[in-house]
C-alpha cells in the first residue's frame, strides 16, 4: 500500500454477477485504470464474479476476495454485512450463499405474483427464465424489465410505484451470516451503517445501539468511510469503532451505471483516508 496521502482503495464494488452493471473483467480493466492499489468485489450473496477474477489480477493490485449478504435483524431493520477474505469453498460459507440464493429466488417469485395480481403485469416464459437464471436475481432486475416493457418511466418509479410496495417476509438474519464469514476465516464488516440514502439516513443513536447487538453476534468491523457520508458522519462512525474494538473499512458501493458513484469514491464531500486509517487492511493480511 502506498505512503503517499490518501488510501487508493475501494473494498464495496458490484458486477453484473449481482446488480452492478459491469462485467467482473470489465470492472478490473477500470479498477487498475484508475490506479486503484487495492480493491475488493463484494457482490450480493455470490462468488461468482470473484471467482471469475481470481487468477487475472494484474502485479502492484491488491485483490480481496468479498461478499455481502442482505440481511434483516428480526425483520425489523435492513442490515448488509460484508464479508472478506474468506474461504470461498469452506462447507458452512457455501450452505450460506446456496441459502442465500435461493431466498432470492422465493422473493423474486413473491414480487412476480404480486405484480401479476395487483397490476395485472406478466412476464414472457423467455424473460422469467432469463431472470431465474440470474446468479443473483433481484429487484434491480424486475426494475429493469418493468422499464424495458414500459410499466415504469424509470428505476425509481419502478421502485415506488412497484416493487417497493411488496414485502415478502423473506429474508436472512445478520447473525448467520456473520457467522459463515468467520467460520470461514474471514471478517464481517456492517456496511453503511447509517443507510444509504440521504433522504432516509438511520439517526446515530441508532446505529449505535444496533453495533451493540451485532458486536455480541460477532461482528468485527464498520464501514466507516462511505461514498455518501458526510464528514461528521464518518468521524462518528470512526469513533463507534474505536469504541467497539472494531476495524475500520471503506468503499464506494460502485454499481456501475446504476449508481452516479464513482470507483473510489470514499466520501460524499471527496475526502479520502491515509492508508493505515483503514484498520482492516492490516487485519486482512494475518
Amino acid at each position: 500500500m502506498s505512503d503517499r496521502g490518501e488510501a487508493k482503495v475501494d473494498l464495496h464494488m458490484h458486477s453484473t454477477a449481482s446488480d452492478g452493471t459491469d462485467a467482473p473483467l470489465q470492472l478490473l480493466e477500470k479498477v487498475s485504470s484508475l490506479g486503484l492499489e487495492c480493491f475488493a468485489l463484494t457482490d450480493h450473496d455470490t462468488f461468482a464474479g470473484v471467482r471469475e477474477i481470481l487468477g487475472r489480477i494484474p502485479e502492484g493490485i491488491r485483490f480481496i476476495p468479498g461478499i455481502e449478504f442482505s440481511c434483516r435483524y428480526h425483520n425489523k431493520w435492513q442490515c448488509h454485512v460484508l464479508g472478506y477474505g474468506m474461504d470461498l469453498d469452506d462447507p458452512l460459507m457455501a450452505e450460506t450463499v446456496r441459502k442465500a440464493h435461493d431466498m432470492r429466488l422465493a422473493k423474486l417469485m413473491i414480487r412476480i405474483e404480486r405484480l401479476k395480481e395487483d397490476y395485472n403485469i406478466t412476464f414472457s416464459e423467455e424473460e422469467l427464465e432469463a431472470l431465474e437464471q440470474e446468479s443473483c436475481p433481484g429487484k434491480p432486475h424486475l426494475a429493469e424489465l418493468l422499464v424495458k416493457k414500459g410499466y415504469a418511466a424509470g428505476f425509481k418509479e419502478a421502485f415506488d410505484g412497484f416493487l417497493g410496495k411488496v414485502h415478502t417476509g423473506i429474508y436472512m438474519e445478520p447473525e448467520t451470516a456473520v457467522k459463515a464469514i468467520r467460520d470461514s476465516g474471514g471478517i464481517p464488516v456492517w456496511a453503511h451503517p447509517f443507510g444509504e440514502k440521504e433522504t432516509s439516513f438511520t439517526e446515530p443513536a441508532v446505529v449505535s445501539d444496533r453495533v451493540k447487538k451485532l458486536k455480541e453476534m460477532g461482528l468485527a468491523g464498520l464501514e466507516c468511510w462511505y461514498s455518501q457520508y458526510y464528514g461528521h458522519q464518518i468521524r462518528f462512525l470512526k469513533e463507534l469503532a474505536a469504541r467497539h474494538d472494531l476495524l475500520i473499512s471503506g468503499g464506494s458501493d460502485y454499481h456501475g451505471t446504476r449508481k452516479k458513484v464513482a470507483i473510489g469514491m470514499l466520501s460524499r464531500e471527496g475526502g479520502r483516508p491515509a492508508p493505515e486509517e483503514l484498520t482492516i487492511l492490516g487485519a486482512l493480511r494475518k
